[in-house]
């Protein structure tokens, strides 16, 4: 608070870039579509978001937010090192509709699905990971606490009477 007009160059470049850099990809990168125009890919605009993104999100505003508190960088990227090591290290579970054939012809795209399926598997597959990798001792038991207080099939639940 108070520091908006000294990092918001940062966002409004990255905002503007974004779009530029989403055109310009879609036009250079291989069609993924499947009307064999350019403009049906989606992987540029996927790039172009996730490009933008990390470079200014995650790396610019966090290098000039410790500029800005005198502070050292590392105390910004720190605490996002483990969940970006579990992220990465479950993101083949993105892929699980990907290797079970029960849900489409080989070769045949992705429905919701098989979107809703991953986003889902991996969702779950992060949470118990978190629990117990990056959740403290102090949070592990809160949310048991609080698992135990609303189920009854944990420990005592909220009675009938209640």
């Amino acid at each position: 608070a108070g520091h908006v007009r000294r990092y918001a160059k940062i966002l409004l470049i990255g905002g503007i870039t974004n779009p530029i850099l989403a055109i310009l990809l879609i036009v250079l990168l291989p069609d993924m579509g499947t009307t064999g125009s350019p403009w049906s890919s989606i992987t540029g605009v996927s790039w172009a978001i996730t490009i933008a993104f990390v470079l200014f999100n995650g790396i610019l505003l966090p290098i000039r937010a410790a500029s800005i508190l005198s502070v050292p960088v590392t105390d910004f990227w720190g605490p996002l090192l483990r969940p970006f090591v579990v992220a990465v290290v479950l993101g083949p579970v993105l892929l699980v509709p990907e290797w079970l054939p029960m849900f489409r012809q080989p070769g045949e795209a992705w429905g919701l699905f098989d979107l809703g399926l991953s986003v889902v598997l991996y969702g779950c597959a992060y949470a118990v990971l978190a629990y117990f990798l990056l959740a403290t001792q102090e949070e592990r038991a809160s949310v048991h606490r609080h698992l135990v207080a609303r189920l009854p099939i944990i420990g005592s639940g909220p009675s009938e009477e209640d």
